[in-house]
């Protein structure tokens, strides 16, 4: 399957996985999920297939085994600035590591949550720039708009 970045449309940078202290599957995931202004190993996914139902896992190409994960508990069913919910890694493969990608018209596509119908992978990239190149806010939420539109550019 493909190996991308996944750059937020609103804000042009990428998402980031750090999972150096992702060893073994937790109850509540661990590792930590945000933004990075460059792309660099930690911004490479590798998108799969997780079952003949047209859910796909979203893979660390740097921590092998290790995967993205969204648990939309407390993500609110409106407009939030903030979003909600925890978007975090996982060791292996559970539910909450399957998604469904939805292309838009544009060519970007929406990250939702095969887990929790409705509920979408929220990038806020405010802040992160140049001189802070990694930070911002993953999250979550059921209202989807520009912060939760991203582009899957080929590695």
């Amino acid at each position: 399957m493909p190996v991308v970045v996944i750059q937020s449309a609103e804000f042009g940078i990428y998402l980031r996985m750090d999972a150096r202290e992702v060893t073994s599957k937790a109850d509540d995931g661990s590792g930590t999920v945000n933004c990075q202004y460059q792309i660099a190993p930690w911004e490479i996914f590798e998108i799969s297939a997780a079952d003949d139902d047209g859910a796909v896992t979203i893979a660390s190409v740097s921590f092998p085994g290790v995967y993205l994960r969204m648990d939309a508990h407390g993500a609110p069913p409106f407009a939030s600035d903030s979003g909600g919910g925890t978007v975090n890694c996982q060791y292996g493969v559970g539910d909450w590591a399957k998604f469904r990608l939805e292309e838009q018209a544009d060519g970007t596509f929406l990250i939702g949550s095969a887990a929790f119908p409705g509920a979408y992978l929220r990038i806020d990239g405010r802040g992160v720039n140049e001189a802070e190149p990694h930070g911002g806010i993953v999250s979550c939420t059921y209202t989807p708009g520009g912060w939760e539109r991203v582009r899957l550019i080929p590695q």
